[in-house]
């Protein structure tokens, strides 16, 4: 066997090195067993320049790296929509590979600001100005104050804008 065999798989399977069963030539009862290396190389988003924390990133802050995966234990960013737009939770040194934990959606509504709050309802919505308890990005799920301190909960639709379903 002078070449190396080439696998793929639509699942992550085992990583590193395994025993792998040959079976060599016309006589299929014979296996020999053999160590071999399984990776896999993945094109994922790296930082290009410095991003500092509270830095809204754009495409420009971003560039591809492909790295063998066992390397990526904390995960990774592989769509520039999942990174372009958000703010950096930390600095980034240019190189780093982008995850998850590093980034988060822009504040929409910010602790402690006056919002509008909308009940919607079936044939009804009514609006007034609540205080946020939270800081949330779009689609996030906040605590609020009304004027009477009743505590809720609602979701973030706009620029200090919060919705509450009935």
């Amino acid at each position: 066997m002078s070449d190396a065999p080439t696998f793929s798989a639509s699942t992550w399977g085992p990583q590193g090195r395994v025993t792998v069963g040959v079976h060599c030539g016309s006589d299929s009862s014979r296996t020999r067993y053999v160590q071999a290396t399984v990776s896999a190389v993945v094109r994922h988003l790296v930082a290009s320049q410095p991003i500092e924390p509270g830095q809204r990133i754009d495409a420009m802050a971003l560039d591809w790296q492909q790295t063998d995966i066992s390397r990526l234990r904390r995960g990774y960013l592989d769509d520039p929509a999942e990174a372009a737009g958000m703010v950096a939770t930390r600095r980034i040194p240019p190189g780093t590979t982008l995850t998850e934990s590093m980034v988060r959606k822009p504040w929409m509504v910010k602790r402690g600001d006056t919002v509008v709050l909308t009940a919607v309802g079936q044939g009804f919505s009514v609006s007034r100005n609540v205080e946020a308890l939270d800081n949330g990005g779009l689609g996030s799920t906040i605590r609020l104050k009304t004027e009477n301190n009743q505590i809720l909960q609602g979701r973030v639709t706009g620029q200090d804008r919060l919705r509450v379903d009935f």
